[in-house]
């Protein structure tokens, strides 16, 4: 990811372990009446929550310190055990295969000198839940 804005670039992040499931694409009309295809069960579709953990030390009081951060699902990161945001199911969704959102978050006041621990945990969510739909279907929804 690169954001043109400030010059920063990132790399991705990833385990081994994730795995997605393809979810069967269906209409508005099907998934509002009802009528779905029959599916697999949700507990073989979705995957277990995927934790990661960072330790690191500060030597000293840090004066400015930003989070950024996304991820093809959802995620919830905490820093010492409190969380970064109380906003749920971020990020929101998008057309994953052109872009993906990111958010930035001040996170001076959560670090402390000495050791701290970044944990994030990071679902299927918007990028592999159940919330495909045909892009005649979702034009036809905006237009």
């Amino acid at each position: 990811m690169k954001n043109q804005e400030s010059k920063w670039t990132g790399h991705w992040i990833s385990a081994e372990h994730a795995r997605v499931s393809e979810e069967p694409e269906f209409t508005l009309e099907e998934m509002f009446s009802g009528k779905l295809r029959p599916q697999e069960p949700v507990e073989k579709r979705l995957h277990p929550t995927v934790y990661f953990k960072k330790r690191f030390q500060l030597n000293k009081k840090i004066k400015n310190a930003k989070l950024v951060i996304t991820s093809q699902g959802i995620y919830q990161a905490y820093l010492n055990g409190h969380k970064v945001t109380e906003a749920i199911f971020t990020p929101d969704y998008t057309e994953y295969q052109d872009f993906l959102m990111y958010q930035t978050y001040e996170v001076r006041d959560l670090l402390q000198v000495g050791e701290n621990i970044l944990a994030i945990e990071v679902a299927d969510g918007w990028y592999a839940g159940a919330s495909v739909f045909r892009e005649e279907v979702l034009n036809l929804a905006i237009n």
